[in-house]
């Protein structure tokens, strides 16, 4: 018998690992119905290269979460978080027309839609194909910055008078030559991919809140094979990029420097990995096999943190010259630096002291962060899960698709005399879209 729960999945296409969450809604909330993690294979810093590979990926994961169900999910879409260097963020201006309209000039939510996409146009030449452009680029999200009615700043335009509306807006794109090749690969394994969500922003809307955003703040998620930044203020990501370093770079240099094997120099990584080797004493030891898995010799503690501490400390000065970018755009809204920090989260993050080095060469507040600590409350799932910062890209993912999609069913919400919480939540999001 079929399931008559309405599920949505999510795929996280990590370099590392391949993630895959399925949820519905229940009471209000979103429970966590089944999760599943193994080794990509097949992607690396976004793109795919190696097809078979990954579709076993993909196709096992997805069967693993579905188990923990108990059956085979039909009813659900299909939504893929992804990243690569080419990620891009662009602030642009779009304006539409309203005096003309034959029903009158009050800002309807098309207007608002109508105004993003020309704030788009403004950046790309249109294409026969929704979401792309002549410049092979893929448009992934357009959020509202702010207002302007016949050039007045407002907060929210909706059910407004004016003759011309203005939007100033942020843009996010990938390059279509990733997009083409993710969806080829899911096509092959039956899912046909109901949106895309950037990595770096489904990663901060799990461990950051609205509060934090709002004042000012930066997320920053360290993945295998790539390092995804994105700036907040207002309540929107004003700045996003995305590095081709990550905790697959280290676990390179381990393997390299320690004459040892990729897995071997992953599993040191994961079980003795430090990164402030200060912090350690001169005598402490830890076995290792050589690639014949046979030999073992003994390797300093504080020799593996210094090969983690060169490359780690490498990535962040690369992401802090990134977070610098984006400083014009808050010194022209009365800020001089990032208001509320950084938030370090993904995979990464595991490696003890993290924290330390990243306020050391960020030169701002760091904090490890995950859906638990992050005070947000509409996820219910498994603790172990909800505290993992390496779920947070994928659980982040899972919250952004229900406050973007699923507009139908919103909608038949909103005919109801009695708003649940959930709604009330769309509903405010649905203004960003």
């Amino acid at each position: 018998m079929r399931d008559p729960r309405r599920f949505v999945t999510v795929v996280d296409m990590g370099s590392e690992t391949i993630r895959v969450m399925i949820s519905h809604e229940k009471n209000g909330l979103i429970e966590i119905s089944g999760y599943a993690e193994r080794p990509s294979g097949g992607i690396n810093k976004g793109a795919v290269r190696d097809i078979l590979k990954a579709r076993e990926a993909v196709e096992g994961t997805v069967t693993i979460a579905e188990s923990m169900i108990g059956k085979r999910v039909f009813d659900t879409t299909y939504h893929v978080c992804l990243s690569s260097q080419e990620v891009d963020s662009h602030i642009v201006h779009g304006s539409v027309d309203i005096a003309q309209r034959p029903e009158g000039n009050s800002i309807l939510e098309e207007d608002v839609n109508r105004a993003l996409n020309a704030a788009v146009e403004t950046l790309f030449l249109p294409s026969q194909e929704e979401g792309l452009n002549v410049n092979n680029t893929f448009v992934l999200h357009k959020l509202a910055l702010g207002y302007k009615l016949d050039g007045r700043d407002v907060s929210t335009p909706l059910e407004m008078m004016a003759d011309e509306l203005t939007v100033d807006a942020v843009v996010i794109t990938e390059d279509i030559g990733i997009i083409k090749g993710i969806k080829h690969l899911l096509e092959d394994v039956d899912i046909d991919v109901s949106s895309f969500i950037y990595q770096g922003i489904a990663a901060a809307e799990s461990c950051a809140n609205m509060t934090e955003k709002e004042r000012g703040v930066a997320v920053v998620n360290l993945g295998g094979g790539v390092t995804d930044i994105v700036v907040y203020f207002n309540g929107v990501p004003i700045y996003v990029r995305s590095l081709p370093l990550g905790g697959s770079t280290i676990t390179r240099d381990i393997a390299q420097v320690l004459g040892i094997s990729y897995a071997e120099a992953e599993r040191i990584k994961r079980e003795n990995g430090f990164a402030l080797p200060k912090a350690l004493e001169e005598n402490v030891d830890i076995t290792v096999r050589k690639p014949d898995n046979i030999t073992e010799i003994n390797v300093s503690a504080k020799k593996l943190s210094y090969i983690i501490y060169a490359r780690l400390k490498e990535i962040l000065e690369y992401v802090r010259k990134e977070l610098r970018r984006a400083e014009p755009f808050l010194r022209a809204h009365g800020e001089t630096s990032i208001p509320g920090g950084i938030i370090l989260t993904g995979g990464g993050t595991h490696l003890k002291g993290i924290e330390e080095i990243g306020e050391e060469v960020l030169r701002y507040p760091c904090r490890i962060g995950n859906y638990a600590n992050s005070g947000n409350t509409i996820l219910d799932g498994p603790e172990d899960v909800l505290s993992d910062p390496s779920f947070s890209t994928i659980m982040g993912g899972t919250i952004w698709t229900y406050r973007y999609s699923n507009l139908e069913r919103n909608e038949q919400r909103s005919k109801a005399k009695k708003r649940s919480f959930f709604q009330k939540f769309i509903d405010y999001w649905k203004k960003f879209v």
